[in-house]
């Protein structure tokens, strides 16, 4: 079982994309998200992450486990927002996986981490494909969707999602 720890640009973006909670389904996986992400969140997203760790698809961490020296040390040697602090910060802590779409968290997660500790919104949706959870047609949709409501992904071939 791989544990991904959601930053607040993944979960916005497969939130716009409508995918959520579909990938929160998948097998394999659990997920998880801290406390500042939760807040980051709001509206009808929030609803849905709401109902999603009622449903035990998405596990709220405790911040109280986290050693705020931790998270100063990552905050400043990163200097990200507290959010994608925070993500890194329990993934670290954990030995978990991290999941963002933001280009420094990226970065940031691949030197702390390393890339196979890595994956991205575009990454759980060929996830989904191979398990049969969404088409590449869906998956394309949801691309195509999360661009729409201003993700910032990279520029995809339409075939970018078919099983090879």
């Amino acid at each position: 079982m791989t544990t991904v720890v959601l930053d607040t640009c993944a979960v916005v973006n497969l939130g716009n994309g409508g995918a959520l909670q579909t990938i929160l389904e998948m097998d394999g996986y659990d997920f998880c998200l801290g406390p500042i992400i939760l807040d980051e969140c709001t509206g009808d997203l929030r609803l849905l992450i709401e109902a999603q760790i009622h449903n035990g698809n998405l596990q709220l961490l405790d911040d109280e486990l986290l050693p705020a020296s931790l998270f100063a040390t990552i905050l400043q040697r990163f200097r990200l927002g507290e959010g994608e602090t925070e993500c890194l910060a329990f993934a670290h802590l954990n030995g978990l996986d991290v999941c963002t779409d933001d280009l420094a968290a990226r970065r940031a997660a691949a030197e702390l981490l390393g890339v196979d500790h890595l994956i991205g919104s575009l990454g759980l949706l060929r996830v989904a494909v191979g398990q049969t959870h969404l088409t590449a047609v869906e998956a394309l949709a949801v691309y195509r969707r999360i661009v729409a409501e201003g993700g910032f992904l990279p520029v995809l071939d339409d075939d970018f999602f078919d099983p090879k």
